[in-house]
């Protein structure tokens, strides 16, 4: 009779098998019991938030009209607008908003409707923001607060509106930008948010001259903010702090725009990368002007809040992330180099949320070459698109059209080959009389020739 074998265990494949199950239900478990957990820490966390903002709030309720102002507010309160209170090892951080309101349905003295109103003040509103985990969690809960008679009146105090808008986008209105408002002399110092019209109204600020700080922020927008006037600052600043009158209505407009990027870039006629070429940038948001100087016969200067030198580096390029919109100049500082291109010209736009990249063609000084700039004959402004052929007894004969910036380079390419010596030079362009005439080209040196043409009658 044969012998009977049995298998003892498993077979690999077996094992695999099982390992995956095993994997698999393990998994599910952990990600089960990690959403859970994680759900259960929420809910923990947002009992506790709703607690403190109900302390908070149960606080306010307690306190008499005229005391519910923040310690840095007006009149001075004892509630702070911002602090961090620690509950079960967890750090919650409390926002306390309070802002004097008139109501503009109560027909009495609407704030923005009426400059003579000297009580405008019908209600305080209050919201009180607890959040946790950096803010990526919050609650917020809100009340209106009555005086005991119908209007507040305002001695000494008056109204200030602050406008955001910008002004690279037809005027658009910047809601939602968080604004301070500071001033040292009085110890105001609060934060708040303009409304769906870009616009913050604040009431009963003690009155003072030039002494508000007004600084707007807001993520992908410029920070803009307002500076003491000349000669506090260094020079005449755009925005200047704010003034509140007693009894009258202040107003400062503030211009706010996106952010934009801006990608520098140094080739040669090429379009081959020119490594760690020095240059200045300038332009972006107009901050203010250069103060008046009775010995300087130059118009002043405009003050710019990009201001910079830099270099394109390894690989012939320099990124600007997150820079104010605006006219830009670019300066060559590289020494031994010349532009020979630009696109777009030096002297640039840009707008309001663009990626934009401006190349940049240079050569060095030292090789044979011709550079022709053609500009107006009568006030020196580049001509753009203009024809400009040139010719040797050698059988150079090549024809190239200027761009934006007026400049044309030769060689273009290296086929047929420049060379030194005495070219012919005729220069054509719509609306302007035709240039011919010579140019003698060294052997190692960069041949400038500006070329003035007329306009044609």
């Amino acid at each position: 009779m044969p012998k009977k074998f049995f298998k003892n265990g498993f077979t690999l494949i077996e094992m695999l098998a099982f390992l995956f199950i095993f994997s698999l239900i393990t998994m599910t478990f952990y990600s089960v019991w990690s959403a859970g957990t994680n759900y259960i820490l929420f809910a923990k966390n947002q009992l506790a938030a709703v607690a403190l903002a109900n302390e908070k709030m149960e606080i306010v309720r307690n306190l008499a009209f005229d005391d519910i102002a923040h310690t840095t507010g007006s009149p001075v309160g004892n509630l702070k607008q911002n602090e961090d209170i620690t509950r079960s090892g967890r750090t919650f951080h409390i926002l306390t908003q309070i802002k004097n309101e008139d109501d503009p349905f109560d027909g009495e003295c609407e704030a923005t409707g009426d400059p003579d109103c000297s009580a405008p003040i019908d209600y305080k509103a209050v919201k009180i923001t607890v959040s946790w985990d950096d803010g990526q969690h919050s609650i917020a809960l809100s009340s209106r607060f009555v005086p005991a008679g119908i209007e507040q009146p305002m001695a000494g105090q008056g109204i200030l509106v602050v406008n955001a808008s910008s002004d690279k986008a037809g005027g658009a209105l910047v809601s939602g930008s968080t604004v301070r408002v500071q001033n040292s002399v009085t110890g105001f110092d609060e934060t708040h948010s303009t409304d769906g019209l870009g616009r913050l109204l604040l009431l009963g600020l003690p009155e003072s001259l030039n002494k508000y700080q007004v600084t707007l922020t807001k993520s992908g927008y410029e920070t803009v903010s307002t500076m003491p006037p000349y000669p506090d600052s260094a020079y005449n600043p755009v925005h200047e702090h704010a003034s509140v009158v007693s009894g009258a209505v202040n107003t400062v407009d503030i211009f706010q725009n996106e952010l934009a990027d801006l990608k520098v870039v140094t080739q040669d006629y090429a379009d081959q990368p020119v490594d760690n070429i020095n240059f200045h940038l300038k332009g972006g948001k107009q901050v203010g002007t250069e103060a008046f100087d009775p010995l300087d016969i130059t118009p002043n200067e405009l003050i710019y809040n990009f201001d910079e030198d830099d270099d394109t580096g390894t690989g012939g390029e320099k990124d600007f992330n997150d820079i104010s919109p605006g006219q830009y100049e670019f300066s060559l500082l590289e020494s031994g180099y010349e532009i020979i291109g630009t696109d777009p010209a030096a002297l640039f736009l840009l707008l309001p949320g663009e990626a934009k990249t401006l190349t940049i063609r240079v050569s060095p000084e030292n090789v044979t070459a011709l550079l022709v700039k053609t500009i107006r004959s009568d006030d020196g402004s580049i001509i753009s698109g203009a024809s400009v052929h040139l010719t040797n007894p050698l059988g150079y004969d090549v024809t190239l059209s200027g761009g934006t910036d007026g400049l044309v380079f030769f060689p273009d390419t290296a086929d047929p080959p420049f060379e030194s010596g005495t070219y012919d030079l005729s220069v054509s362009v719509d609306n302007y009389e035709n240039y011919s005439g010579q140019v003698t080209v060294d052997a190692g040196s960069l041949k400038e020739e500006i070329i003035l043409l007329t306009p044609s009658s």
